[in-house]
């Protein structure tokens, strides 16, 4: 990998001011993540790359909404929860009675405490820009915008070759942080089913009560136990959705599929191992070319996706609940007691609580721990997976494409899907999809109004509204233009 000279050559014929304090911020050991003083004054860095005549690009929530609310709000940087407590980042160290907050699961605002922040999160986003376009070009794991620390972070594997080209682009040392890494991540299928039997020849239509979360079931629901017939591997069923082409349908991780993830094979899904065949798959989005995509949205050279997702299409006679994910109560549990209904989608923020619903480990609470965040798909040499979450509670083997979601007294709002889990970084977590990007992967044609996936509550469509955590999407009309699909529809065309 090629090496960089610090910034001090590229400063000769700056004044000596500027040339010493540009050579002390290239030597300071940045180290891993929380080395460095959030509260030391900002570096008076002369950056060879002016983020003035910028415009930030910032894809996903809740990046694109902190990013709007700091346009509105000078000096915001962003929020998270820390015990129980809403802490808002400000270089005004204020609250801004303008700035829009999000609300806890009682409906209430959050405790607020205001703190100290060096760069708004216009800065950050601006500084994002040369930060990618330098750590790609050498080998990473994650990028990010982190709201709680502050700094735009990375892992990478040579933290002083990517230092020394960070300096010598202009970037100030103080904007970001890098760790290191050399393990990569891993997807969380790891069980294998036993050898496949002989697939029913119909669908047993008689009501079977779901007593468990691996049991045999009907109606379906979200949550519950899936075996990939031909790829003879089990994970968990994300929840139904009425597809804009396919109609009844469902979603589950696109890698417990035989082929790789972007390839649609038509695969059977049983529910449990060894059930009925209740579904094919239909529709896996391809990787998208960075050629393809705005510039600085995915790292260049690379392919990238916004969620491991896949469709697959109800079998005929195959009866599922929309809007209804499995209710399992106790920690660790599998015991099924009914079903909670989705109410909306949510836009997690960091620091909030949400449930985890796998096959394997039941059910488990946990916080998120990083929301946006850029990372290379493990296994895979140049595919990106945009604008992940990480998830406080790790998978095991066959709890991909479990459901996360935030718990109510009676109803749930929907967060996303758990695919992977690290190896080595954060080896205890999950990283999972949320739904916008889910929304962008599920169908081509999809410009996020209505089309794609609906929860069919109340006849509209939950969409992802408000991003960072405001409350989830509200309940939409659908689009007058737009023609309904009918139940158990074949295959159709979009708009």
């Amino acid at each position: 990998m090629k090496s960089h000279r610090p910034a001090v050559y590229g400063l000769v014929k700056s004044s000596l001011l500027i040339l010493l304090t540009a050579f002390v911020a290239a030597c300071q050991d940045r180290g891993p993540m929380g080395a460095l003083d959030l509260t030391s004054p900002v570096d008076s860095v002369t950056p060879r790359f002016d983020i003035t005549t910028v415009e930030p690009l910032v894809v996903g929530a809740p990046d694109s909404f902190f990013l709007q609310e700091a346009k509105n709000v000078p000096g915001f940087a962003g929020y998270y929860i820390s015990d129980g407590r809403l802490k808002v980042r400000s270089k005004t160290r204020q609250v801004s009675p303008t700035l829009r907050l999000p609300s806890n699961p009682n409906s209430t605002v959050w405790p607020t405490d205001a703190e100290a922040a060096d760069w708004s999160f216009v800065e950050l986003a601006r500084w994002n820009r040369p930060f990618r376009k330098v750590v790609t070009q050498f080998r990473w794991q994650t990028l990010d915008i982190d709201e709680k620390l502050n700094r735009l972070t990375a892992h990478v594997a040579d933290i002083a070759s990517v230092q020394a080209a960070l300096t010598k682009a202009g970037v100030p040392a103080n904007v970001y942080l890098l760790t290191d890494t050399n393990s990569p991540l891993t997807d969380g299928d790891a069980v294998a089913a036993a050898s496949p039997s002989p697939l029913p020849l119909s669908p047993s239509l008689a009501a079977m009560a779901c007593t468990s979360i691996r049991s045999a079931c009907n109606p379906i629901w979200g949550g519950l136990e899936v075996h990939n017939v031909q790829a003879n591997k089990l994970g968990t069923l994300s929840f139904n959705v009425d597809h804009w082409s396919y109609g009844d349908s469902f979603l589950t991780v696109t890698h417990i599929e035989p082929a790789a993830m972007g390839v649609a094979t038509g695969s059977t899904i049983r529910q449990p191992q060894n059930g009925n065949a209740i579904g094919t798959e239909v529709y896996d989005r391809p990787f998208i070319s960075s050629s393809d995509m705005p510039a600085g949205v995915c790292p260049d050279n690379h392919s990238c996706r916004w969620a491991d997702v896949a469709v697959y299409q109800y079998n005929s006679g195959i009866a599922n609940d929309l809007g209804r994910v499995a209710k399992v109560t106790a920690t660790r549990s599998f015991s099924v007691s009914g079903s909670w209904p989705v109410t909306h989608e949510r836009s997690p923020i960091q620091g909030e609580t949400l449930k985890l619903l796998g096959r394997t480990s039941g059910l488990r609470s946990g916080t998120v721990e990083a929301t946006c965040v850029d990372y290379n798909w493990p296994g895979a040499d140049n595919t990106t997976l945009l604008c992940q979450y990480r998830h406080s509670y790790g998978l095991d083997g066959g709890d991909s494409g479990g459901p996360l979601y935030r718990q109510g007294n009676t109803v749930i709002e929907i967060a996303g899907i758990a695919h992977s889990q690290g190896d080595g970084i954060f080896e205890d977590d999950t990283w999972f999809s949320p739904m916008s990007g889910i929304r962008k992967d599920i169908n081509p044609n999809t410009d996020l109004t209505c089309d794609g996936l609906e929860f069919e509550l109340g006849g509209g469509c939950a969409t992802s509204g408000g991003g960072g955590g405001t409350g989830g999407g509200e309940l939409q009309n659908r689009v007058p233009s737009i023609p309904r699909p009918s139940k158990g529809a074949a295959s159709r065309e979009g708009r």
